[in-house]
């Protein structure tokens, strides 16, 4: 299945926000994610506690919206869709952070293409009351969830070769385990 990494390239990571650049005949792939109109030139969001996404259209038009700590954009489903799908394009094929601390984010500032991020130190940390809905957080900062303790495992073991893992309950009485390892492909199936 085409993501939206399958169709754009990153022209700019700064402190500040990434910018990427739609790869030409995309239009179709871009409609068919279901949240874009396929007039799409740029796409930008902005990095901190607030994000903004913008789109540039290639006739001169703009969107923006904004979620976060700072408050929130009221937007359609559509748009709050395509900024969480912007979003974990950024944090999750091209290993970029966009909402932690500034030493966090410059970090990943050397990020231009996906595999940029092979041979850098992923701590995930696999968080759950009940086995049938995981909490995923990679390097301090919230990824995702997934439905089952296996299936997180092998979305993280398919990300990283192994270091260590080690299991322990957390305050709340969480279980969680913690895998280290390097970050070695870029594997789209996963």
């Amino acid at each position: 299945m085409a993501a939206l990494a399958d169709y754009v390239e990153i022209i700019e990571n700064n402190m500040e926000c990434v910018v990427m650049k739609v790869e030409p005949d995309s239009r179709l792939g871009l409609i068919a994610l279901g949240c874009f109109n396929g007039n799409e030139e740029l796409i930008r969001l902005t990095k901190g506690e607030t994000q903004t996404c913008t789109l540039f259209y290639k006739d001169g038009g703009i969107s923006s919206w904004s979620w976060g700590s700072g408050g929130h954009t009221p937007v359609s489903d559509s748009a709050a869709r395509c900024g969480k799908m912007v979003q974990l394009c950024l944090e999750e094929d091209f290993d970029i952070c966009t909402t932690g601390t500034r030493k966090d984010i410059k970090a990943t500032l050397h990020i231009r293409k996906i595999g940029d991020s092979i041979g850098m130190v992923m701590v995930y940390e696999l968080s759950w009351s009940s086995e049938d809905d995981i909490c995923i957080h990679r390097n301090g900062r919230y990824l995702k969830h997934m439905d089952s303790l296996e299936e997180a495992k092998g979305y993280v073991y398919n990300r990283i070769e192994f270091v260590d893992e080690e299991e322990s309950i957390a305050g709340t009485g969480c279980k969680v385990l913690t895998i280290t390892g390097l970050r070695y492909i870029w594997n789209k199936e996963a």
